[in-house]
């Protein structure tokens, strides 16, 4: 297999050492040149950014069967020819993990940072935004110039390769970096989430031998970490939820973030109809793609845009620092963005089930939903703070609901309400 022909590009950079970089690569090519017939370096002139950079080298690569673009300040690993071989026998991109430049001897201990390895599209992003994605990668030359063309930022060259070629990150460690693994740039970390909002990308989640796409925003941690394994968010909980609620209910999921709970109830739970409730524009655009991707025409989005309280007026957003938008907060402001509006004056008609997940705002909600709650006597799910709980346990003893369910976290609890006529 030793017949393919690769060249080597180092990018441009502050502190770049161009010597001690094709250095690592001659001795990676002592230790073996894997499935290379020949590795030799390019020439690029050193003006402009990194997309630039790579456009100008897989162009010089054009008569080469592979590129090899090194990334600012790392240099490669030892056995970076024989490590990668069988991977580039079917990809045509590829990434790797890195180690400190300290620790040279083989098996390399690979930093904590960059081991999340990905095939598809959403694990990929996953890398970029939460693990590690370098600059250090191999690539088809056609394929590098096709994706840097017209492409401004790193993130948007790589966008373009992963959605168009067989692209590929390992957790095995192709590079070694000093004292600390360098950050993706904020540049690009904005622009990976505006591109996910634009071109939504779905992870696919299983149950009960169904399965459903939910969206990647990158920006909720918490969710999306379970998500990425194929599982619903809190799978155990809803699985307890299908099983002890009938099928064709009128279903409200009152802070529906990303869509997570109004999926499973529409397309597993095969509710009559859900109507999510959710102010906050990024998770609203969210749900309205994963109801389009799954084909839901049970899904009633009417009431998307709003968030509910004991009485109308206005809020403003207040984002989480870590926490992504599921634990996005709001504040009273009369000239805030989001109209409040409680839940008696917004939902009308049947209700037989009523989720409600507002990070806090739990008693508020419930107040105005009083009107609601009398007439309809519906089955609830929420989610109390445990600063809230002298007052939950009032409000259900004076509405006569009984706890039939907890599922208690760390600052808060799941409680699963029945009617006590119904129990």
């Amino acid at each position: 297999m030793a017949e393919a022909r690769c060249a080597f590009a180092i990018l441009p950079g502050e502190g770049v050492d161009p010597a001690r970089l094709a250095a690592s690569v001659e001795t990676a090519l002592r230790h073996g040149p894997g499935d290379f017939a020949a590795v030799e370096p390019l020439d690029i002139a050193p003006a402009g950014g990194v997309t630039e950079a790579i456009e100008a080298a897989a162009a010089a690569a054009a008569d080469y069967d592979w590129l090899l673009v090194v990334g600012t300040n790392e240099m490669l690993a030892p056995d970076i020819f024989v490590k990668c071989a069988p991977a580039l026998r079917v990809h045509d991109a590829m990434w790797g993990g890195a180690a400190l430049s300290s620790r040279t001897e083989l098996p390399l201990k690979v930093e904590r940072i960059t081991r999340l390895a990905a095939q598809e599209l959403p694990a990929f992003f996953h890398a970029a935004l939460r693990w590690w994605v370098g600059q250090t990668h191999f690539v088809r030359p056609a394929l590098a110039a096709n994706a840097a063309a017209g492409a401004e930022t790193y993130a948007e060259y790589l966008n373009t390769l992963w959605r168009r070629c067989s692209a590929y990150k390992t957790a095995q460690a192709l590079t070694l970096v000093e004292e600390t693994v360098p950050p993706m740039a904020e540049a690009d970390i904005s622009r990976f989430i505006e591109i996910l909002e634009r071109d939504p990308v779905f992870m696919p989640v299983h149950f009960g031998g169904a399965t459903f796409q939910l969206p990647y925003t990158g920006l909720n941690p918490v969710i999306e970490r379970e998500q990425m394994r194929g599982l619903f968010f809190e799978h155990e909980e809803l699985a307890f939820l299908a099983g002890a609620l009938p099928p064709h209910l009128r279903i409200v999921d009152v802070g529906a973030n990303t869509g997570n709970h109004t999926i499973f109830f529409a397309g597993v739970m095969q509710a009559e109809t859900v109507t999510p409730v959710e102010p906050v524009p990024r998770a609203i655009a969210a749900i309205r793609a994963s109801i389009a991707a799954n084909r839901l025409a049970n899904v009633d989005a009417s009431c998307l845009g709003t968030a509910v309280g004991a009485e109308t007026g206005r809020l403003r957003p207040i984002p989480s620092a870590s926490a992504g938008l599921g634990a996005m907060h709001f504040a009273p402001d009369a000239a805030g963005s989001v109209a409040r509006v409680p839940l008696d004056g917004l939902i009308s008609g049947r209700v037989d089930f009523m989720k409600i997940d507002v990070e806090g705002m739990e008693m508020e909600t419930l107040a105005g939903a009083a009107g609601l709650i009398a007439a309809q006597r519906p089955v609830l799910y929420l989610e109390v703070v445990d600063t809230a709980i002298a007052a939950f346990t009032a409000w259900i003893d004076a509405h006569d609901y009984r706890i039939k369910k907890l599922f208690p976290d760390k600052t808060h609890c799941n409680y699963f309400l029945v009617p006590r006529e119904r129990t």
